[in-house]
């Protein structure tokens, strides 16, 4: 059964986060009623399917399963990211065997480090360059950081298909 959200009610619902939060674009994707049936009732299945298979391998069994079931079922969505993030981001679970309800769908990009934001550049001028990087200094957390530990943001910049971390 395909999602009954189109590909463009999914960019309308992530876009306005993607810039400022990747947290919040899991919440809006997370928070959807579609996504939350779909949610609760496949990470119940995925925990009930672990059967005798205990530990790392029956966790990842379980997590395969709702990754299989995340792409059949919501096709529109995948587009979305996909297009919004020029090909860089991908949707991915965070799957709590334990806690199935505490699950949620969030955007990842398969990079070393923790992506808190990700900026689109439309063309390659120092106006374009200095507002992705003011975008990403924005979303600095405000006040002063505990000693030795400045506050910190990783935004991913993307262009034309090629994505660099802020």
């Amino acid at each position: 059964m395909a999602s009954s959200l189109s590909k463009d009610d999914w960019k309308a619902r992530i876009e306005p986060h993607l810039s400022t939060s990747l947290r919040d674009v899991s919440e809006a994707l997370t928070r959807t009623d579609v996504v939350q049936d779909w949610l609760h009732d496949a990470s119940m299945e995925a925990a009930e399917g672990l059967g005798d298979v205990s530990g790392m391998q029956g966790n990842m069994q379980g997590y395969m399963r709702m990754v299989d079931a995340l792409e059949d079922r919501f096709p529109e969505l995948l587009e979305a990211v996909d297009e919004l993030t020029e090909g860089c981001g991908q949707v991915d679970l965070h799957w709590r065997p334990m806690n199935p309800n505490f699950s949620r769908v969030e955007m990842a990009f398969d990079r070393d480090f923790t992506v808190d934001l990700f900026v689109r550049v439309a063309d390659l001028t120092t106006e374009a360059a200095r507002s992705a990087i003011e975008t990403v200094a924005a979303a600095l957390p405000e006040g002063k950081p505990f000693p030795n530990r400045p506050n910190t943001v990783t935004g991913l910049v993307g262009y034309d298909g090629s994505c660099l971390g802020v």
